[in-house]
């Protein structure tokens, strides 16, 4: 991250629904790591396929697939 700022991280599956939150909160500037294992928001595992990923920092938005094998 450039600067600090909030940045909020979540994983969509391809109908577009929420599937987990993996940040959102206020990162303060510099290199950040973080993974996700695969799970929803309440623990259990998703099946593999394709998900998005998307990242919010302020006013730019991102997107990346992700490809989950099982």
């Amino acid at each position: 991250m450039p600067k600090t700022g909030r940045i909020t991280i979540k994983i969509y599956n391809l109908l577009g629904q929420e599937i987990k939150t993996l940040i959102n909160d206020i990162q303060q500037a510099g290199y950040h790591k973080v993974s996700w294992d695969g799970k929803n928001q309440r623990g259990k595992d998703v099946p593999s396929g394709i998900y998005l990923c998307g990242i919010n920092y302020n006013d730019h938005f991102q997107c990346r697939r992700l490809i989950k094998l099982k």
